[in-house]
């Protein structure tokens, strides 16, 4: 953890939330996604029905990070 997370408060203290979260289908994001980008199939083409990833990561290999992001719903 990094020690620059949260602020101290009146007491000197610092909290962090840890939660489970269902990651799902994930994808590498960046940082100027709001939406979670469109399954594609090997040759880049849309899967059908058209479906989003459920969130993204930092590294696909071994994610750090995980991202909920909005998702557009039907």
């Amino acid at each position: 953890m990094n020690d620059r997370y949260s602020q101290r408060d009146a007491n000197e203290e610092k909290y962090m939330f840890q939660v489970t979260v269902v990651t799902g289908e994930y994808c590498k994001g960046n940082e100027e996604m709001v939406a979670a980008p469109w399954k594609t199939d090997e040759s880049g083409e849309y899967i059908q029905p058209m479906q989003q990833y459920d969130s993204v990561v930092d590294n696909v290999n071994n994610p750090a990070m995980y991202l909920s992001l909005m998702t557009m719903l039907h």
